[in-house]
């Protein structure tokens, strides 16, 4: 192994908060390389950081510096590395040979991730016993990412579906299944009982929410835990060349493991994804709206709602009344609304919550048809005024919710907090994340109140965090298309912060890394374009660059220039266009970076 692998593989562990995995890395490397030990003695500004190293104290619990300070100290000491071992600089060659004859000796004594196991082997790592699988020199953790939804616990049903697409996967290595349905049928959740039911049955799984498109997901979010740092960087303006170093780093991994793609809901999101991963060798499960658009059709899997009985089951877990007459309006109303998982939890909640101030399944309809929904026969009807006549059509699931919404009468506080939830993207968020965003000194209070939306059905809620339905996202971004960077603003505004920065060293290199793939969707979702999402993209830029990661870097200075020419904003658009340059020249692209530094 090279110097420069060696030293990015550091990085690595630095930008995922894997302190004691790259302290064991630099602390080998100091033992076996005497003359790097000396030169960075002489230089005097290391000595703190190096005798904490070299005697092993520096940890979480027990170091001098804070978590942040080390580990912006760890990134400048790798730059010094990389300096002392230049070939411009009086014994640069002779001291990179010692150094690689260090890693040599390091690797020989499988100094990997801080274990002393062999390669090849498995290791648990970190407070959470998060499992790795080591393949030579790579370490990849069995979970590339998090489940993004979890089960429920009402979550009643759908043991045949299981089943069956376990036995659909099961059939051969890269095997595909598409679960399709309207929107809440379940399919995330369907997707999240698969994922937690057969974990055990993968080497490796990994959970890539896909709204905004499969490969950019892909790109995005796998190629850190794949190890694919410094090779993504190499290909950085070449997307189709990122895919495919992707492609194959899965494809050599040993059989099985699963790929879940959540909410992928483009028929040519899907069709490019089969185009550029044939031969990964993974279990792939779709959710998607998307019907007909496999190659193979014969891998799409319809679900359809639940059987009357358990969908009856699950509105009662929630609410119930006595008598025939609910039992009645019940059937009528389950028919009405075919079924629809989304529409059974918000309805059946908002009656739960409603009950102690004297709502009740008919007071319920009622507001409802006063609002131009009325139940019938076998479905809602939309009736609206229209020259002297009542024009009725029958409502989709989305206007059933959408008219639910309206109807909820949610505190102007409610409406506000849960319209901040639905512009971060529509996936599980951990609790740190939104207290950081929502309500930085009131986490209680921020606990309470995404509770009370949860027990209305408006949240799904589990210990690991909150996650809202792409459908309910939607409406309420309608609904407050006129309000939404009035309600984001906050949340740019403690982004920034999160990614301060002075100069190219970023403040908090140690803990951004949660937000920094939620930042691109929140800026969509706030469908403007202004200076202080120009300065959030910069501060970005500087914490991508900063942890090397610099194929995402320069997205990000490309995002920041596409929405600076949105609005004619030339200074930050100068900027965007220096970022680039300067992010073309780390990648070791001389002719790309000359061009933007010269023509714009």
């Amino acid at each position: 192994m090279n110097l420069s692998t060696y030293l990015g593989l550091v990085r690595q562990h630095i930008a995922g908060g894997d302190m004691d995995a790259a302290l064991q890395r630099l602390r080998s490397l100091l033992d076996n390389s005497p003359k790097l030990d000396e030169a960075l003695h002489h230089s005097g500004r290391w000595q703190d950081i190096r005798r904490q190293i070299r005697l092993g104290t520096v940890s979480h619990a027990e170091a001098t510096l804070t978590q942040n300070q080390i580990q912006a100290a760890l990134l400048d000491l790798l730059r010094d590395i990389e300096s002392q071992t230049g070939e411009t600089v009086p014994d640069g060659k002779a001291m990179r040979k010692e150094v690689e004859r260090a890693i040599e000796i390091s690797h020989s004594k499988n100094v990997v991730g801080g274990s002393s196991i062999s390669a090849g082997g498995d290791v648990k790592i970190g407070d959470h016993n998060e499992v790795h699988h080591h393949y030579g020199d790579v370490r990849i953790p069995e979970k590339l990412t998090t489940a993004g939804a979890v089960v429920p616990k009402d979550f009643i049903g759908r043991g045949r579906e299981l089943g069956e697409i376990r036995e659909r996967l099961g059939a051969g290595n890269g095997a595909l299944a598409l679960v399709n349905a309207e929107g809440g049928m379940g399919k995330t959740t369907l997707a999240a009982a698969y994922w937690e039911g057969f974990a055990s049955k993968y080497k490796h799984l990994a959970w890539l929410f896909c709204e905004k498109g499969i490969l950019p997901a892909m790109r995005e979010q796998l190629a850190g835990p794949l190890g694919l740092r410094e090779d993504m960087n190499a290909v950085a303006d070449d997307p189709e060349k990122q895919i495919e170093l992707i492609r194959t780093r899965m494809a050599n991994l040993p059989k099985d493991c699963l790929l879940v793609l959540d909410n992928a809901n483009e028929p040519d999101h899907i069709r490019d994804f089969e185009r550029h991963c044939t031969g990964l060798g993974w279990h792939v499960l779709i959710t998607s709206r998307c019907s007909r658009v496999l190659r193979d059709e014969g891998n799409e899997y319809p679900i359809t709602s639940l059987p009357p009985v358990e969908a009856r089951a699950l509105f009662k877990k929630n609410y119930t009344e006595e008598g025939a007459d609910f039992e009645n309006l019940l059937g009528s109303f389950l028919e009405a609304v075919g079924y629809n998982t989304l529409c059974i939890e918000i309805f059946s909640k908002n009656l739960r919550e409603g009950a102690a101030w004297g709502l009740d399944f008919e007071n319920l309809l009622q507001h409802l048809e006063q609002n131009g929904l009325r139940l019938g026969a076998d479905s809602f009807e939309i009736r609206t005024p229209y020259t002297q006549h009542i024009h009725s059509d029958a409502a989709t699931s989305d206007e059933v919710v959408e008219a639910m919404y309206d109807l909820g009468r949610l505190s102007p506080d409610e409406n506000d907090l849960f319209a901040r939830v639905c512009l971060l993207p529509a996936e599980q968020h951990p609790p740190a994340v939104l207290t950081a965003l929502l309500d930085p000194n009131d986490k209680a209070g921020l606990k309470r109140r995404l509770d009370e939306l949860a027990k209305k059905g408006w949240l799904g809620a589990d210990p690991a965090g909150y996650r809202v339905s792409p459908v309910v996202q939607k409406i309420v971004l309608d609904k407050h298309a006129a309000r939404r960077w009035e309600l984001g603003e906050v949340i740019v505004q403690r982004l920034q912060v999160i990614f301060e920065n002075e100069g190219f060293h970023s403040k908090n290199i140690g803990t951004a890394g949660p937000f920094a793939d939620l930042a691109f969707d929140l800026i969509d979702n706030l469908a403007i374009a202004n200076e202080d999402l120009a300065n959030l993209l910069h501060r970005l830029w500087v914490y991508r660059n900063a942890t090397g990661d610099l194929a995402n870097a320069l997205g990000t200075a490309q995002k920041m220039a596409f929405l600076c020419l949105e609005v004619d904003d030339k200074y930050n658009l100068g900027r965007a266009y220096d970022l680039i340059g300067y992010t073309y020249r780390n990648l070791g692209n001389l002719d790309k970076s000359l061009e933007y530094v010269e023509n714009y």
